[in-house]
């Protein structure tokens, strides 16, 4: 499902910056989010994991394109 987060870009541009981008281009599409503490922070699994299993399955199974 959808989350809201709080990006604190006039601390931290470059890191805010790098986040949104990778936001944008769906990296974090399919991570799982295992732990959340409201109002302090969310701990979720290594995003490449998903994408290395992704692209294994088309390996192995030919692009279904």
């Amino acid at each position: 499902g959808d989350i809201n987060v709080e990006i604190r870009a006039d601390v931290t541009p470059a890191t805010a910056e790098n986040f949104l981008t990778l936001c944008k281009r769906g990296y974090y599409n399919g991570t799982v989010i295992h732990r959340v503490i409201k109002n302090f922070m969310m701990q979720a699994g290594d995003p490449t994991v998903i994408h290395r299993v992704i692209k294994n399955f088309i390996t192995q199974a030919g692009d279904p394109t």
